[in-house]
């Protein structure tokens, strides 16, 4: 039962991650070719100190990579931004299909997991990713 639960839960964090995605800006995102932010989930903690973060992605034909995130700390609050650079869609390529991909960046943090807040800097204004709400079976 606690398996079936964690795979509804997984579908929909994709789900809301992918509806995120698509809402954005399409394949190539930024027009001058720079790294841009994407939003992100905790998939799931790792350690004391250690998260795994999920990304949905979208890409025409070359699958992206995270860049190393940009972490900022204010007091107990930490300030996540995940990156990747869109492909350069200009020239030979005279469209594209969309295609997403879920990407994963594990990140070690300098306090333990238990001290701090999470939140996306992806989002105007910051939206909290930890701790997460107890869901309705865990409590």
């Amino acid at each position: 039962m606690a398996s079936r639960i964690r795979k509804a839960i997984g579908a929909l964090v994709i789900a809301a991650l992918l509806a995120a995605t698509l809402a954005g800006a399409g394949c190539g995102g930024n027009d001058d070719g720079s790294s841009r932010a994407v939003e992100w989930a905790v998939e799931r903690q790792l350690g004391p100190k250690r998260v795994r973060l999920s990304a949905v992605i979208d890409f025409c034909f070359e699958p992206p990579q995270l860049e190393q995130p940009l972490i900022e700390y204010a007091g107990h609050r930490v300030y996540i931004e995940l990156r990747h650079t869109p492909e350069d869609l200009e020239g030979e390529h005279g469209g594209c299909l969309l295609g997403l991909l879920m990407l994963h960046k594990t990140i070690t943090l300098e306090r333990d997991l238990d001290e701090l807040v999470l939140f996306d800097a992806s989002t105007d204004p910051p939206e909290k990713r930890w701790p997460r709400k107890p869901l309705p079976h865990e409590e």
